[in-house]
């Protein structure tokens, strides 16, 4: 066997709608780790159920939030859409697209269906460090799009820095941390580097290297290199039979 096509392995084997093969294992792993990085507290058993039976087991004096629901389902939705775009350009409209799908019939979109899927108009309290105001968020959308598309030799630090500049621009009200971590996941893919998934028992290492990259970008990559590995071995059981 020679070097995995991850891309290729995907997309053949989320056609033949099998479980338990790498399609199904990265659907379930990237909506539970990242759903768990943005703070929604379904469990990997509950993100697995809804994936497949498109239900939730109630357990007793168990609350599940809606919008967690929706937005764990949504995902399952959005990996697809981005495996189906993969060759599809960043621009402002496929990651408005990407944002809409993602918060799909939650609360979001309910409250606020007139501006739904825009780019935020307010500042964020939460936010523990500095982020584009809302009047720049455009702007710097616009620029980071132009200056990576005109990189027509793109490679993991390039990948990395788009992550890093889309979450210090944070252009949504919510979830810009799972966009930037499959808007990652996808040009990887469209560039054939390896890609990963960023996993919640070990985000000290994700925040501490988002943190220092301006000073120390080696700090995140080797974190996302390790990531790299992890996932190609959780791959390599997958691809006895195929020839890339």
């Amino acid at each position: 066997m020679g070097e995995i096509n991850f891309f290729t392995l995907l997309q053949e084997q989320k056609s033949n709608k099998c479980r338990n093969n790498f399609y199904y294992i990265s659907q379930l792993e990237f909506a539970y780790n990242s759903s768990k990085l943005a703070g929604i507290s379904l469990s990997d058993t509950d993100v697995r159920t809804i994936y497949d039976e498109n239900a939730i087991i109630s357990e007793s004096n168990k609350l599940y939030n809606l919008n967690d629901i929706f937005e764990v389902y949504n995902h399952f939705i959005l990996f697809d859409y981005i495996l189906d775009n993969i060759n599809m350009p960043l621009s402002e409209d496929f990651i408005k697209k990407m944002y809409k799908i993602l918060k799909k019939n939650t609360q979001e979109e309910i409250n606020f269906s007139n501006t739904f899927g825009e780019y935020r108009k307010q500042k964020l309290e939460y936010v523990n460090y500095d982020i584009s105001s809302p009047k720049n968020i455009e702007k710097d959308i616009n620029n980071l799009i132009e200056n990576y598309e005109s990189n027509e030799n793109r490679n993991l630090n390039d990948i990395i820095d788009l992550h890093y500049k889309f979450e210090t621009i944070h252009p949504f009200a919510d979830a810009n941390g799972r966009i930037g971590r499959i808007l990652m996941f996808k040009e990887a893919l469209r560039s054939d580097i390896t890609p990963f998934i960023v996993l919640d028992d070990s985000k000290l290492d994700y925040y501490r290297g988002l943190k220092a990259y301006k000073e120390d970008r080696r700090i995140i990559t080797a974190y996302f290199c390790k990531l790299q590995e992890i996932y190609e071995s959780v791959a390599a059981k997958f691809t006895s039979s195929y020839d890339f």
